[in-house]
């Protein structure tokens, strides 16, 4: 379910919307952006300005996901994802398997993809009868180049059953390094009892961490 898509679309804007209280069974995303198509790409696609608040799963699911904005596909080229404000996303399921785990921000692939200025900003208690884990901004998928975030806030405090995470961002992405990322001037917060800061690799208590 998506509030609002864009598929093989180019050059098309969804600004200034607010979109809330949505729930569903399978996979949720308030924006989603996606090309399966290297011919009919999903090009230059602006996403400003919008609130996303209050996305619930309700029916715990081992295969699908929830997200704020979600981003899918190598064909989904130079987006401008900004000043988007994305709060209070909440999952049934237990996280078995991290491709799946809510996030606010999530991308699988993108080429030439640019974040600046959002907002992200989880909290409260995991609706999941069992361990979750949920990042504030999720890195997935295998086709990135060119991925710049800039001048973003990604907040995560939630709290579930023992074991479970709350991270500030998680990158489980392949084929992506260093050279094609430029990611600057970003507040990252993990707070609460079941805070980790990072996850690439295995998990980053904090900032030097992340850094190296």
């Amino acid at each position: 379910l998506y509030a609002m898509q864009v598929y093989r679309e180019s050059r098309t804007a969804i600004k200034n919307n607010t979109i809330s209280n949505i729930s569903n069974n399978g996979t949720i995303a308030g924006v989603y952006l996606f090309s399966d198509v290297a011919t009919n790409p999903s090009s230059y696609v602006t996403i400003s300005g919008n609130r996303i608040k209050g996305l619930y799963r309700t029916t715990p699911s081992s295969a699908t996901y929830i997200a704020g904005i979600a981003v899918n596909g190598a064909y989904s080229d130079h987006a401008t994802i900004s000043n988007n404000v994305i709060s209070d996303i909440y999952d049934a399921s237990p996280t078995s398997n991290s491709f799946y785990m809510p996030a606010g921000i999530r991308l699988d692939g993108g080429i030439y993809t640019s974040l600046f200025h959002n907002t992200v900003d989880l909290r409260g208690n995991s609706i999941s009868a069992g361990v979750s884990a949920s990042a504030a901004l999720m890195l997935t998928g295998t086709s990135y180049s060119a991925l710049t975030s800039k001048n973003n806030t990604f907040s995560n405090s939630m709290v579930g059953k023992t074991g479970s995470h709350a991270y500030a961002i998680y990158v489980t992405a392949t084929g992506i390094s260093s050279p094609s990322l430029n990611i600057n001037y970003n507040n990252y917060y993990a707070g609460g009892t079941q805070a980790t800061f990072a996850y690439m690799g295995g998990e980053l208590r904090d900032i030097a961490a992340w850094r190296t």
